[in-house]
């Protein structure tokens, strides 16, 4: 029997769902079923995990779907101190436990936003936007502004982050403060601006930087002491940062002769 129809049937439909959270190259994978399920080389372990109902409706597509886990799961273990550096993506797929795994539909592809903790912290609930929700924003124009409009590193910007880079071990950690073996020789306030990531992919904004220590917007999940870190320098996004620091004047995406005072405002009418 094909998918649509156990899908459609009363009696003969038994749906289980598989759950692909994945943050970087870490993995979590549930299923419904009360025993492991194997798919495409897979095997998603049994958890207690259900969501609400889907939306098909383009006019819901940035309504956010919940789903319920355990608060004990490791997924959800990573939200609690801090918000993980890079994106946690979710991918749903449905099968029919009498169907042998042969025809899984995905039926969910998106980025999880927010972790909230209920039943006084026994679960949590895990706000999952779908893919689509991104084409319900608007994409703004450059601002009209003296200062770069570009994200430093990107393609309009053009600085390659190699030439930008400091590789070395932590030497010591305390708080949201990290220290860096050898960054001292950049001078101070080089990293301000920049961020500071680890060999698993995880990344922190750095907010001022002194001699080899760098303060960070949030502590990492788990210490770096005694790992080797890439710390990449940051950008005030003026002029002469972009002339001076990154000899990238050409490439500069701002507006530097805005004029201070607004012609159109304080004028005398009388």
């Amino acid at each position: 029997m094909s998918f649509s129809a156990q899908e459609i049937s009363v009696e003969a439909g038994q749906p289980i769902e598989l759950f692909d959270f994945r943050i970087g190259t870490d993995a979590y994978q549930w299923t419904t079923n009360p025993v492991a399920v194997t798919y495409s080389a897979i095997t998603y372990q049994p958890m207690e995990i259900k969501r609400e109902a889907l939306a098909f409706s383009p006019d819901e597509r940035a309504e956010a779907l919940k789903i319920t886990v355990p608060a004990s799961a490791p997924l959800v273990r990573r939200f609690i101190n801090s918000v993980p550096g890079q994106r946690t993506t979710l991918s749903i797929f449905r099968v029919h436990r009498n169907d042998g795994a042969n025809e899984v539909i995905q039926v969910f592809k998106g980025v999880a936003q927010t972790v909230a903790f209920t039943l006084n912290g026994l679960t949590a609930e895990i706000a999952t936007v779908p893919i689509t929700a991104e084409l319900a924003n608007s994409i703004p124009r450059f601002a009209f502004s003296s200062v770069c409009n570009h994200v430093l590193y990107d393609q309009a910007c053009t600085v390659a982050q190699s030439l930008f880079r400091h590789n070395d071990d932590v030497t010591s950690v305390s708080g949201d403060n990290i220290s860096v073996q050898g960054l001292s020789a950049k001078g101070d306030g080089w990293a301000t601006g920049g961020y500071i990531a680890l060999a698993s992919g995880e990344f922190r904004q750095i907010l001022a930087h002194t001699g080899n220590t760098v303060r960070v917007l949030l502590p990492f999940p788990s210490s770096p002491l005694g790992q080797t870190v890439e710390v990449f320098a940051g950008c005030d996004h003026s002029k002469t940062t972009c002339d001076t620091k990154f000899s990238n004047g050409i490439n500069f995406g701002g507006f530097i002769y805005v004029p201070l005072r607004n012609p159109f405002e304080g004028l005398d009418n009388a």
